[in-house]
């Protein structure tokens, strides 16, 4: 009853928002990891601890979204890892977080 009262036309609603399984999402969703990678100045390469699905991958550094693309500042380059472009390099300082969907398969 209270979803049909608060329901907006033509809004996206995650399935876990109607069925409650929340248990699952929280499994597969990863946020505010840490990637493994050096902040120095001069290190491209970040690794995240599970694979993720491709294109689930958020970047964040210093609480900024960064954008994906050959020409933003970071591609996808494995089933875990991402590379910032050149003259997008960490330096030392910085804070990198990710979020993901945690790739299953």
């Amino acid at each position: 009853m209270g979803l049909k009262k608060n329901f907006i036309p033509n809004t996206k609603i995650l399935s876990a928002e109607i069925n409650n399984n929340f248990d699952i999402i929280e499994r597969w969703d990863i946020k505010d990891e840490i990637p493994t990678g050096a902040i120095n100045g001069v290190n491209l390469i970040y690794t995240t601890a599970n694979n993720y699905v491709s294109g689930s991958l958020v970047v964040m550094v210093d609480g900024i979204r960064q954008l994906k693309g050959v020409t933003k500042h970071y591609i996808e380059t494995g089933a875990n890892s991402l590379s910032f472009n050149a003259g997008y390099a960490l330096q030392a300082g910085q804070d990198i977080v990710v979020d993901y969907r945690r790739n299953m398969s």
